[in-house]
């Protein structure tokens, strides 16, 4: 008896919808299994996550407590890292958080930087410390066994963040600036007059107002702080730049001072532009620069009006007479402003000082003539002195602490010259003989140390006070009897032969004319000139405005999984 065709059509479709059950199983099965997989790992990141972000928070507390320029000195630096960084997990993880800072640690140290990666190496006793927090916690719950493993609390969840809040400070370098004498303000007028285009006239009140007056750095760029990089790299006109100082003293008391950058904005010729970069440099982001940073209106004020020149220099003629006695005049042919750095005291990846301030003109020539008889110039020459520079750099910012209560700086200054020179010397004997009347002496190359440096300390406890300023070492502090040595040896050995009768003449009037001239004369008035002017033989004022505590930032942070 044959199967009827219904039976043998049903049999095959059961096999197949019993097929279809096991794939729709296996599918539900993979399908919770991914989810599971999904939801497990989105709980680990978001735990990771959230610890790391306690971690750095942490870290940051703990550095802005143990580290900076702190109002009151710190005895304990791990202790006051170690409390910050339990309050800060505390607040921001709660009652777990404490058990996730027991797991951890809290170390202190400095920041190093080795080929370019930054970490922390812990040390017993730093300056202002960095500060590591490392927290570790069990792996949150998961519903996949497979992952979870037989036992959960085997797995840990590790986040470490590394913070530093090193002090910043204002350090100037000026090399060759104008320093005055108190009430003297024609020179003044004189010099930025020259280089601004046009005649000014401020009073001498105007001058010492100016010269003391402080500005925020963050009135200097107004705005947004996170525009600051920005406004530094801008091109900027002359005139706004000095309505902006302007504008940042108002209200402050300093109306005099207000008033005399007015008065040098008003006789800025059109077209003068600078980069405020040029003159204001900051190491990091210049939005994280404290409120309490100034920077000397007068100084920016003249570096401003300096930079904007340098695309066309100016020749500053200045002239200082003794009447019958000894006519001086200098031409400064580029003038290098003061340069403002603001700064900490740590080194590049290269292991080079970090905050570093310069300040350079490239000629002087002073030209000088010893008066005779009628007025007519005895002796004539010209100084040139090229390739003249100034440079500071921060080696160490010591805090306030027990035994030291100020700031203490250490900047490390340079000054150089490429050459110091007297030139075109004419000597007039005028006897009337022949052959001896005006004779060109032969050049002279003095010879001067090229480079100095020493270092410079700010912070004591008989001046603890900011902002302060020392002078660095000029190349040669003696300049001018050096000078006055190499010419009485250049007109000595220098002077014609002649007859035996007139020899010993010739021989008296170097020894008992030129030489006490020289000594008696030169060596005042070149003084006098190169103070009046502010200039000297490569030297330079190094200044430190102030020093105040830098905001917190994270130099390394890592998150990873970890099975203890």
């Amino acid at each position: 008896m044959r199967a009827s065709r219904a039976s043998l059509v049903s049999v095959p479709w059961r096999r197949q919808r019993g097929v279809a059950a096991i794939f729709a199983a296996v599918a539900i099965f993979a399908g919770i299994t991914a989810f599971g997989l999904v939801y497990d790992m989105g709980l680990i990141y978001t735990a990771q996550r959230d610890l790391q972000r306690v971690a750095n928070i942490a870290a940051l507390d703990a550095a802005m407590a143990a580290g900076g320029c702190a109002d009151v000195p710190i005895a304990d630096p791990q202790g006051v890292a170690q409390a910050q960084a339990a309050q800060s997990v505390q607040r921001n993880a709660g009652s777990a958080g404490s058990e996730w800072l027991s797991s951890g640690s809290v170390t202190i140290g400095s920041m190093v930087s080795e080929a370019g990666i930054r970490r922390l190496q812990a040390e017993a006793s730093p300056r202002f410390p960095a500060v590591e927090v490392v927290l570790q916690r069990p792996q949150p719950g998961l519903i996949m066994p497979l992952v979870r493993g037989t036992d959960s609390g085997t797995r840990q969840l590790r986040a470490s963040g590394a913070a530093i809040a090193a002090p910043r400070a204002v350090l100037e370098v000026g090399s060759f600036t104008t320093r005055l004498a108190a009430g003297d303000s024609s020179l003044f007028d004189q010099l930025l007059g020259s280089l601004l285009g046009g005649d000014i006239e401020i009073t001498a009140a105007g001058y010492q107002g100016l010269v003391t007056a402080e500005v925020p750095f963050a009135d200097v760029l107004p705005g947004d702080p996170s525009d600051r990089q920005e406004l530094l790299e801008t091109p900027t006109e002359l005139v706004d730049f000095l309505q902006v100082l302007a504008d940042a003293l108002v209200g402050t008391g300093q109306g005099t001072a207000r008033a005399a950058i007015e008065t040098l904005a008003d006789a800025a010729a059109p077209g003068l532009t600078l980069v405020p970069g040029d003159i204001i440099g900051v190491l990091g982001d210049p939005a994280d620069v404290s409120d309490e940073v100034f920077l000397n209106a007068g100084n920016l004020a003249n570096a401003a009006i300096t930079a904007a020149r340098q695309a066309s220099p100016v020749d500053l003629g200045l002239v200082q007479e003794l009447p019958g006695v000894a006519r001086v005049s200098a031409s400064v042919t580029v003038l290098g402003p003061v340069q403002v750095q603001i700064g900490s005291d740590l080194v590049t990846a290269l292991g080079g000082p970090s905050t570093v301030a310069r300040s350079e003109q490239l000629a002087l020539t002073t030209s000088v003539e010893l008066l005779g008889l009628g007025g007519v110039p005895l002796l004539s020459f010209d100084i040139d002195t090229t390739g003249i520079r100034g440079e500071g750099s921060i080696r160490d910012i010591h805090c306030a602490g027990p035994g030291r209560p100020f700031h203490e700086v250490t900047v490390d200054a340079r000054t150089t010259a490429a050459e110091v020179a007297i030139r075109n010397i004419e000597l007039n004997l005028g006897l009337g003989l022949p052959g001896i009347g005006v004779i060109a002496l032969d050049d002279v190359v003095l010879d001067v140390s090229s480079e100095t440096e020493t270092p410079l300390v700010f912070g004591s406890a008989q001046n603890p006070t900011y902002a302060q300023t020392q002078r660095a070492p000029a190349v040669s502090d003696n300049i001018t009897a050096a000078i006055t040595n190499a010419l009485v040896d250049s007109v000595a050995n220098s002077l014609p032969a002649v007859s035996i009768l007139l020899q010993p003449v010739l021989d008296a009037l170097a020894a008992q004319a030129v030489a006490p001239l020289l000594s008696g004369t030169l060596d005042p008035i070149l003084a006098d000139l190169f103070a009046t002017i502010g200039v000297e033989i490569s030297g330079a004022d190094v200044t430190i405005r102030s020093v105040t505590a830098e905001r917190p930032y994270l130099f390394t942070h890592d998150g990873q999984f970890k099975v203890n």
